[in-house]
């Protein structure tokens, strides 16, 4: 299996919070946005190969919508915190839209 840090636009780490931002508001009336995480080693190679080859893994994040060409990602700096936190910021401010559920009914004794 090869890696698969290229196949999408990738990003810097601010245009990628506004694109995450874009996304959600695209989505917010109806439609989903997924954003993944995971570790990657490196581009056009197979993960084994470049763990060989003494690469230290890094942390890309991806986000997407149902709609074609709507994929972007970026890798994560030494300061993953600070994305975090933004991203954070980002959904955060965007989530009103969000149902409720009800909260159950506590059984009685």
């Amino acid at each position: 299996k090869s890696s698969v840090c290229g196949l999408m636009k990738r990003l810097p780490e601010d245009e990628f919070v506004r694109g995450v931002r874009g996304l959600f508001d695209q989505t917010k009336s109806s439609g989903t946005l997924w954003i993944e995480m995971s570790r990657c080693y490196g581009e056009g190679k197979h993960t084994k190969t470049l763990k060989k080859e003494g690469n230290k893994p890094v942390c890309i994040v991806r986000a997407h919508t149902a709609k074609k060409k709507s994929k972007i990602s970026t890798f994560v700096s030494e300061d993953a915190t600070a994305l975090q936190v933004a991203l954070a910021d980002a959904l955060g401010s965007k989530c009103e839209a969000l149902k409720l559920k009800a909260a159950p009914d506590a059984k009685k004794p």
